[in-house]
């Protein structure tokens, strides 16, 4: 501070785009350039005038110039434009603000007039009219303006747009072969998982009916044994209270199973063996 203001002595570009015609004309700076190593690139249809000084020392001075700039025209020999979208438009300088209230598609025409007219862009005026901006002569100053900003329009030859369609194209097949390997794959995943899950259903079913199996055939010979203890008078005959005190009075605890004559429980006598006791239905015709 000095005579009590402050005083400017030493500052930097607050990005690398900030110094006018940071890339030379037709040129244009990204700075968001995290995918690449220079800020600097080239207008569609031009190249760098010096591709050592631009590729190796980054130094973007001298600019672009246009691809083929001795065997192609850029005036009436198929020549047409190509979008550049989210920019600060070009130094305006160069420019002339043509009408207002024309469409985009006749402000391209008036440009296409002009063998001079290098670009064009169809810009809104506050919302209520439609403006043509057409530039002649060199490109200076486009920055790129990440989301926002404005779309140009720039004047190419033949051949490059007709390099540009055929990189959209292969674009769109890529795409479209990268769907169908999406889809392909999807649909493989799925009939995986479909043919897993009806495979363990059917594991499943059959599991459960081994142990139905299994469980049937435990309570048959368990009703063999109570009809066959009926049938031996060697075998022991309990009164119905041990029965009961064994049973812990036929407690659905103690159930094992139900067959043909009735329900079959276990027990626990007072010297710790353990019984099977079928209690027989009424319907079941024993005595």
């Amino acid at each position: 501070m000095k005579n009590g203001k402050w005083n400017e002595f030493w500052s930097v570009p607050k990005s690398p785009c900030d110094p006018y015609g940071r890339c030379g004309t037709y040129g244009i700076c990204d700075p968001h350039f995290f995918s690449r190593r220079f800020e600097c690139d080239c207008l569609p249809g031009y190249e760098p005038k010096s591709p050592r000084e631009w590729n190796i020392l980054k130094d973007a001075s001298g600019g672009c110039v246009r691809k083929r700039l001795e065997s192609t025209s850029l005036c009436g020999h198929g020549d047409g434009f190509v979008k550049v979208a989210n920019v600060k438009v070009p130094d305006t300088s160069a420019a002339v603000w043509a009408s207002t209230n024309m469409s985009p598609r006749d402000c391209e025409k008036n440009c296409m007039r002009n063998c001079s007219c290098s670009a064009y862009a169809s810009i809104d005026i506050a919302g209520k009219e439609t403006g043509c901006l057409t530039w002649y002569g060199k490109l200076m100053d486009t920055v790129h303006n990440g989301e926002e900003g404005y779309v140009i329009y720039v004047r190419v030859d033949a051949v490059e747009l007709a390099e540009i369609a055929e990189k959209w194209n292969g674009f769109l097949k890529r795409k479209d072969m990268l769907a169908i390997l999406v889809i392909s794959v999807v649909s493989a995943w799925f009939v995986i998982i479909l043919f897993t899950y009806l495979w363990l259903k059917k594991k499943k079913k059959r599991v459960r009916n081994k142990w139905n199996k299994r469980w049937l055939d435990t309570i048959g010979t368990v009703e063999n044994q109570v009809e066959g203890s009926m049938s031996h008078p060697e075998i022991a005959f309990f009164n119905l209270s041990t029965i009961l005190a064994a049973t812990n009075s036929f407690s659905p605890a103690n159930k094992l199973g139900q067959g043909g004559f009735g329900v079959v429980y276990k027990g626990k006598l007072s010297n710790g063996k353990e019984v099977a006791v079928k209690r027989l239905s009424k319907d079941s015709g024993k005595e």
